[in-house]
């Protein structure tokens, strides 16, 4: 991988989450060869600020990522996940955020936890 004095691909991915900038997320998003978690979180709760006819879809796409990642949390959390991913969007939203805090707490991802804290 090719480093410019811009950054590597995923410091520019993190700038443009940092920046709220979708269309920068996603042009950096390309050049990555592997989006964390975290990173794909906060990318999630830009969509759904900015680009909410594409939430669904992201949303489905990334509780699915945690799902094949994390094969023990089982089929009740797994509810809960897609439950409260859906309720982010609506305007309950931080309640489900604060829900899906404590689900991912639970499955032992501090990290998501923190940044659905702190959206």
């Amino acid at each position: 991988m090719f480093v410019t004095a811009a950054g590597s691909p995923r410091s520019r991915l993190l700038r443009a989450i940092e920046r709220g900038n979708l269309e920068l997320v996603r042009l950096s998003a390309v050049e990555c060869e592997r989006i964390e978690l975290e990173d794909a979180l906060r990318i999630l709760l830009l969509i759904r600020d900015q680009d909410p006819d594409r939430y669904e879809h992201a949303a489905v796409r990334w509780s699915g990522r945690l799902l094949a990642s994390r094969p023990a949390i089982g089929f009740g959390r797994a509810g809960e996940i897609l439950a409260n991913a859906e309720d982010l969007a609506s305007p309950d939203g931080a309640v489900a955020a604060s829900r899906l805090a404590l689900v991912m707490r639970a499955c032992g991802e501090p990290r998501l936890a923190e940044v659905l804290e702190r959206s």
